[in-house]
């Protein structure tokens, strides 16, 4: 399942919240943003208690990834049910995930499907990203590539790359679209512009196939170096296999273009 975990919530009101006073959540929500984990701790474990879903949500955040506490992922489980009580949409995200997984509460779909759609329609991109997997998958609900289309459309329209990438996947494969090549790539080509491994890996074999792009294996080798870059394996060992069909210029010139690339965080790279 793409997107796990959702990243940490600024709060940008300074307004009061119930009793809570939003500078102080923001306060601590910029703790751990700064990765300074025992001030967030110690500002958003009173907050969590006094109610606040954000706060709730964020020290459930923490203790889910370990960061700056002790895993537990039945405390994270917890704080993320109350947060989700209050309409929270990405602790609605992220217990759904945990129902998926099996972690911190024994696996169930049904309620994971109840969570992700309470997140997707509240607009939140990863619970609909999420809640599109879930249809690919036929998980918790009868596997239905339309309705996955639709949902991945919508996360992919507010810019989540993950989202993006399975798309374009689906405009390739024509499942639950109609197939479009031209589209695939617009898709796959976004999301590697965005930092997508995946999507980055992708775009390099449409570059190897000459898939609704002009073949070129050196612009392929490239991409696969910048997917390899940031961590996908997969990617390392096709630019591997690759190489064995460039001349060491084209090799240098990928190489080159991929460091560029990199530096210049996606601009102008394909």
């Amino acid at each position: 399942m793409k997107q796990r975990y959702c990243g940490l919530i600024f709060a940008l009101l300074f307004v009061l919240i119930g009793n809570v006073r939003a500078d102080t959540l923001e306060e601590g929500i910029a703790a751990a943003r700064r990765a300074d984990f025992a001030t967030a701790l110690k500002i958003l474990t009173p907050l969590a208690e006094q109610g606040s879903s954000i706060a709730q949500y964020n020290l459930g955040l923490m203790y889910d990834t370990g960061r700056g506490v002790k895993e537990d992922f039945t405390i994270a489980f917890n704080l993320y049910q109350k947060s989700a009580a209050q309409g929270d949409s990405a602790a609605q995200n992220n217990l759904a995930l945990m129902y998926v997984e099996g972690r911190g509460v024994a696996k169930n779909l049904v309620e994971a499907i109840r969570l992700f759609k309470l997140s997707a329609n509240q607009g939140y991109a990863h619970g609909q990203d999420n809640l599109s997997e879930m249809y690919r998958r036929g998980q918790g609900v009868v596997r239905n590539d339309i309705e996955a289309f639709k949902w991945a459309s919508l996360a992919a329209n507010q810019g989540l790359p993950a989202a993006m990438t399975r798309i374009g996947g689906m405009y390739f494969e024509g499942k639950g679209v109609a197939k479009n090549y031209a589209m695939a790539v617009k898709w796959i080509r976004l999301a590697a512009s965005r930092g997508e491994p995946i999507a980055q890996s992708n775009l390099a074999e449409f570059y190897v196939e000459g898939d609704a792009v002009t073949k070129d294996l050196p612009r392929a080798y490239m991409w696969f170096k910048i997917s390899a870059s940031l961590g996908h394996g997969w990617a390392a060992g096709r630019a591997e296999v690759l190489a064995k069909r460039l001349k060491q210029e084209q090799i240098s010139w990928a190489e080159n273009k991929a460091k560029e690339c990199l530096a210049q965080k996606f601009v102008a790279c394909d």
